[in-house]
């Protein structure tokens, strides 16, 4: 890649990425982690006359206006016109007004608020808004006109007085996507109403944006027809419109775990405003995501170069799907007696899902299962995976560290990449946003939604609390248990097995090593000997860096979440299922620094490495 591509990278990056902050939040009362969890739940014939005529108006006013350069209040505009004049507003009342970008739409136009104030912080303020239904074109001319009025500078009516003790906030055209299709149509839909979002039916576009609201969504008087006027959506504040987009690294569950939110620029004012009046501390702890995001890149970059010219392999960097394919070709080939290539199935997108099998010989040996990369942002499961299988090669060849024994009673089942169409979306996709992506990349019920959290897939209570039926959510659980691919391609190599006695699953971040439940806070039956062995397995990995972790069950230690691999594993008869959480604590979170891969896979191999040896030694 050239000097010139990389910098048109950087620019997409910073683009896209404007000083997104990722902050701490630390609830201090139950009262903080309900309003929390409610923030992260919360987003005729004669008629042709008519038209022709008001078409025919607002082509002669554009002429009138182009040729005196002025603005006729006495006339619609289209969306481009009326921003052109807030902008000219703005720069002839700079003093009082300023214009303030809160988002884009579905087709991803701005969303602009003019906000009136005579400065001062946190002043009260007063909300208005116009044309949230796109041909309601006299509000949107009404909101022009009251721009213009809201004239501090000539000091009448009672503007003045109430301009210094309250701020206004006026947002003209709350629909643009169904205001422009209004003017722009080809079949010049005037009448049109709703926003332009794809629906469940690829007929029927948009949602009723004044049924979308968070304020008893659903009930009587809105429509679950996609083809109807006032359709509701698929669910409270579904539509981009109505709700402002917070991306929760993790979850609100007791006052003693912060709460990460990846928070976009535009958000961050109303956030923190948010957090301040309902007295909940924060901090920062990312300042500017994007930063971090362009150093990857570029590391990965200078890391490809570095490989392709040394033909070799740097287990202190990131690589995508493909490269780690051909890494798992090269162990094998170099190994080609200890270790086999084993395609258990395709995913949604039609990759190939690839498990290592170490193993000395012999049928049906008692094994042990290890998987990364379920959750596709979080890249340093997989790269650890990826160091595990040389060093098992390794340690196995120069016949140390009790490799050579614990293969010569069980086989071990390393899958690097469990979600390989997520992974590649992170790496490969045009926004840079894709980093942050956790799910699958199926089609699901919402054409605008993407994706399965795989890791709430499982047919282990299915469809309990701690995860979604919302297709747009991060935790969304698909539509029925094993309904995903992915997962039926796990299940299906395991239950076939039959013999498996350990299932371990690596993510990030947190430094937890977890055991059952996690769907119910109740102790599952074997959690005396599996809180020994995991609390022993994190000592062990504390040996060699010094890296706390945190030992519990899922549901006490990071919240509670139905349809989990290790609850599936575990209801299943294997015992000794374990999740682990890797580095760091939040510094970081899912932008790691490739140069602690190496430390971080090393020391989570003392805690395999102690629980491999601790299920051979403990047969059942």
């Amino acid at each position: 890649m050239n000097v010139s591509l990389v910098s048109y990278l950087k620019c997409l990056f910073f683009f896209f990425l404007n000083r997104d902050q990722v902050l701490r939040i630390n609830a201090e009362s139950e009262n903080h982690i309900q309003i929390l969890k409610k923030l992260e739940r919360d987003v005729d014939s004669g008629v042709s006359e008519h038209l022709v005529r008001e078409r025919e108006e607002m082509v002669r006013n554009a002429d009138v206006e182009r040729q005196t350069k002025s603005f006729n209040f006495a006339a619609y505009h289209d969306l481009e016109t009326i921003y052109n004049f807030m902008d000219t507003l703005v720069a002839s009342h700079s003093n009082l007004i300023t214009k303030v970008n809160i988002g884009s739409t579905y087709e991803n136009r701005p969303m602009y608020v003019l906000k009136f104030s005579t400065g001062g912080e946190k002043k009260p303020a007063i909300w208005i808004d116009a044309g949230i239904h796109a041909r309601e074109w006299i509000s949107h001319a009404t909101a022009v006109w009251l721009a213009d009025r809201v004239n501090f500078k000539e000091n009448r009516a009672p503007v003045p007085s109430i301009l210094s003790q309250m701020d206004i906030y006026l947002m003209i055209v709350a629909n643009p996507d169904g205001y422009v299709f209004t003017h722009r149509s080809p079949n010049f839909y005037r009448l049109w109403r709703k926003s332009r979002s794809a629906t469940s039916n690829p007929k029927c576009h948009g949602v009723d944006l004044n049924r979308n609201w968070d304020a008893e969504f659903g009930g009587p008087g809105a429509s679950d027809d996609p083809c109807a006027e006032d359709y509701r959506g698929p669910s409270a504040q579904s539509e981009i419109e109505v709700k402002n987009i917070l991306d929760f690294w993790t979850h609100a569950v007791s006052t003693e775990q912060p709460v990460d939110i990846r928070v976009p620029h535009s958000s961050l004012y109303a956030l923190k405003d948010f957090l301040k009046k309902n007295n909940i501390p924060f901090t920062v702890i990312i300042n500017n995501v994007q930063e971090h995001l362009v150093r990857e890149r570029e590391e990965m970059v200078r890391n490809a170069k570095m490989e392709s010219k040394t033909k070799s392999f740097n287990f202190a960097a990131y690589h995508d799907l493909e490269t780690i394919y051909n890494f798992m070709d090269t162990l094998v080939a170099n190994h080609s007696k200890l270790i086999s290539k084993v395609n258990i199935g395709s995913t949604y997108e039609n990759r190939s899902m690839y498990v290592l099998k170490f193993s000395t010989g012999g049928e049906k040996k008692p094994a042990i299962w290890i998987d990364a990369g379920i959750h596709a942002r979080e890249w340093i499961s997989h790269a650890t995976a990826v160091w595990l299988a040389d060093r098992i090669a390794k340690d196995f060849k120069e016949n140390r560290a009790h490799v050579p024994s614990i293969l010569s009673q069980m086989d071990i089942y390393l899958m690097i990449v469990a979600n390989p169409d997520g992974y590649v979306f992170t790496h490969i996709s045009s926004s840079p946003l894709s980093r942050f992506w956790c799910k699958s990349r199926s089609a699901t019920s919402n054409p605008k939604c993407h994706g399965v959290d795989l890791n709430r897939n499982w047919d282990a209570e299915f469809g309990g609390p701690g995860a979604s039926d919302d297709p747009c959510a991060e935790d969304y659980r698909g539509p029925s248990a094993q309904s995903e691919i992915e997962v039926k391609n796990i299940v299906k190599f395991i239950m076939s097995h039959g013999n498996f006695k350990s299932f371990m699953t690596l993510h990030s971040y947190m430094q937890l090593l977890m055991y059952p439940y996690g769907y119910i806070g109740i102790d599952a039956p074997d959690w005396p000997e599996l809180h020994d062995v995991a609390t022993k397995a994190s000592k062990a990995l504390n040996s060699w860096h010094g890296t706390v972790y945190k030992v519990g069950s899922i549901f006490h230690t990071i919240d509670q979440a139905s349809g989990t691999s290790v609850d599936w594993a575990y209801l299943r008869g294997i015992k000794y299922s374990f999740a682990f959480a890797l580095r760091d604590t939040g510094e970081y979170g899912f932008l790691l620094p490739a140069d602690q891969i190496v430390s971080t896979a090393r020391e989570t191999w003392f805690a395999l490495r102690y629980i491999m040896k601790y299920v051979c030694d403990h047969p059942y």
